[in-house]
């Protein structure tokens, strides 16, 4: 697990749920690499998406 995973998982320690936008703002990453980012732990089955948007 990457730097980058590890910053986006640890937000969930004070949120159950947050949206892309929510997740960018606080990790400063490029949405190009958040997404990358995101993906990755979704394929890992670590992180469960909703429609809407919300991962």
């Amino acid at each position: 697990m990457g730097s980058f995973q590890m910053a986006v998982l640890l937000l969930f320690n004070s949120s159950l749920r947050l949206s892309h936008s929510e997740i960018r703002d606080h990790t400063h990453l490029g949405d190009k690499e958040l997404v990358k980012q995101l993906q990755s732990l979704v394929e890992a089955k670590l992180l469960n998406t909703e429609v809407g948007g919300s991962v």
